[in-house]
C-alpha cells in the first residue's frame, strides 16, 4: 500500500523507485505532459475570490490577441461587479485591465497566495499574457 506522499511522487507500489512522469515508447517521440490540455481552467473557488478583488482570469481562446495560440487566458478587471451574487466591490477601483494586472503583480510580490497562483496559472497556460504582465514591473 502506498502512502499519500509516495503516490504524489509517482512511486511504484512494488519498489521505492519513482516512475518517470515523461516516458516515451518510441524513440524521438514527444514526451507526454503531466496535465491534459483540454481540461485546463482557472478554478471556480479562485475565480470567486478574484471577483471579490475586482479582477479575474477569463478564457478568451477565440480572441484576436490569441491568434498565435499563446494567450488563451487573460487577466482582466471586472467590468460589471453589480450583478446578482457579486460582492459589493466597487469595480471602478480599476479603470483598465492594466490597472488590475498591476494590482495582481504587486500583491503577488507581497506574498498574497491568490495573486501568486494567478500569475503561476498564466505563466503555465497563457505565456504571452504572463510576459506582458511581468513587463509591467519596469513600467510602474
Amino acid at each position: 500500500m502506498l502512502t499519500p506522499s509516495q503516490r504524489w511522487r509517482g512511486q511504484s507500489p512494488r519498489s521505492s523507485r519513482s516512475i518517470a512522469p515523461h516516458t516515451c515508447s518510441q524513440k524521438g517521440a514527444t514526451p507526454m505532459r503531466n496535465k491534459p490540455p483540454e481540461t485546463t481552467h482557472w478554478p471556480s473557488e479562485l475565480s470567486l475570490t478574484a471577483d471579490g478583488d475586482g479582477w479575474n482570469i477569463f478564457e478568451v481562446a477565440s480572441s484576436i490577441l490569441n491568434k498565435e495560440g499563446d494567450r488563451p487566458f487573460q487577466l482582466q478587471k471586472i467590468d460589471n461587479a453589480g450583478g446578482i451574487g457579486r460582492s459589493p466591490f466597487d469595480a471602478s477601483s480599476f479603470e483598465t485591465d492594466q490597472d488590475a494586472q498591476l494590482h495582481v503583480l504587486k500583491r503577488a510580490g507581497q506574498g498574497y497566495a491568490l495573486h501568486k497562483l494567478a500569475l503561476e496559472f498564466l505563466r503555465r497556460e497563457s505565456p504571452r499574457e504572463y510576459e506582458e504582465i511581468i513587463a509591467l514591473r519596469t513600467c510602474s
